[in-house]
């Protein structure tokens, strides 16, 4: 019996596959057009196909290298750099928010009420038209907590209070050195829950103020108002050394102003009389006159 072979007979030919002149055309289409633009031949298909214009392929290549180059000159990630390169965030903005974050003022993701080992000794709170307490936290919840005090245990607002002392019996030496601006105090304000009324705190103005170690004056909304140097700061309160060995938290939700200690008194001082400016010049208006009736104009040609 005769073996089968799996080969074809002598003299036998494969079937002829005639090319799609078609198909030719579009891909030489593409790579004529990838090579003359210098962008991948996939994408040159696509341009090729209608799916996209050679514009907004050039352009997203564009922003790619942008962000490329923002990655290895700033060290910044990729999603920041392409933020950057499509203009939803600034530079120098983006450059400013790393050196923030990577100082030893800034406490990233830290609260003082989250802080466990500040709930088992004893703190003292200022809070608005109240006088010090001393007492401990406990049952902290998102806007309020409960303050344990020799009177019993209360429930209270976190905006309410202004400043917060680790050292209960450094309460005189703070009442000391807190002093009061009588104009704000006239104002009449205090705690406020409207985000419209309360101060906004530019993060990277606020970390360049006080990175020199200079002594900063905030203002309250009452009108109290602290001197110090800011040791830390995070989302919502700052560390402010008022005296030697003497730190209070203060709070941003608290405060009304805050500013050098330098300009706030040269603010404070009298005003000085504005000196006297010339008053603009006032343009006076050209009337344009009638032509008298009975002459004629210059340019105007004789009639034949």
């Amino acid at each position: 019996m005769a073996l089968r072979t799996s080969h074809r007979p002598v003299g036998s030919k494969r079937p002829f596959r005639k090319r799609d002149s078609g198909e030719f055309e579009r891909r030489e289409k593409a790579r004529e057009l990838s090579q003359r633009s210098g962008i991948p031949l996939h994408l040159a298909f696509h341009v090729i196909d209608g799916r996209t214009t050679l514009n907004d392929v050039l352009r997203k290549m564009m922003l790619r290298e942008k962000a490329r180059r923002l990655m290895e000159d700033y060290g910044l990630s990729a999603s920041v750099a392409g933020q950057v390169a499509r203009g939803h965030a600034s530079l120098e903005k983006v450059v400013a928010r790393g050196k923030r974050r990577a100082s030893r003022f800034w406490k990233a993701r830290y609260s003082i009420f989250d802080v466990e080992e500040h709930r088992a000794c004893d703190l003292a709170i200022l809070s608005f038209g109240r006088p010090w307490r001393v007492g401990r936290l406990c049952g902290v919840e998102k806007y309020e907590f409960e303050f344990e005090a020799e009177e019993g245990t209360e429930v209270l607002q976190k905006h309410d209070v202004k400043v917060l002392l680790f050292s209960p019996e450094q309460i005189d030496v703070l009442r000391n050195a807190m002093s009061v601006d009588e104009e704000v105090q006239k104002r009449g304000l205090s705690a406020t829950v409207d985000l419209k009324e309360r101060l906004k705190i530019d993060k990277e103005d606020f970390f360049e103020e006080i990175r020199g170690g200079e002594r900063l004056r905030f203002v309250f909304r009452d009108g109290d108002f602290l001197e110090g140097v800011v040791n830390w700061f995070a989302r919502y309160e700052f560390g402010l050394t008022v005296a030697e060995n003497v730190e209070a938290v203060g709070f941003f939700h608290a405060l009304l102003s805050h500013g050098p200690v330098d300009a706030a008194d040269a603010s404070s001082g009298e005003a000085t009389e504005p000196s006297e400016k010339p008053s603009p010049r006032k343009k006076e208006k050209k009337v344009r006159q009638k032509p008298v009736a009975g002459k004629k104009k210059k340019h105007r040609r004789r009639r034949r």
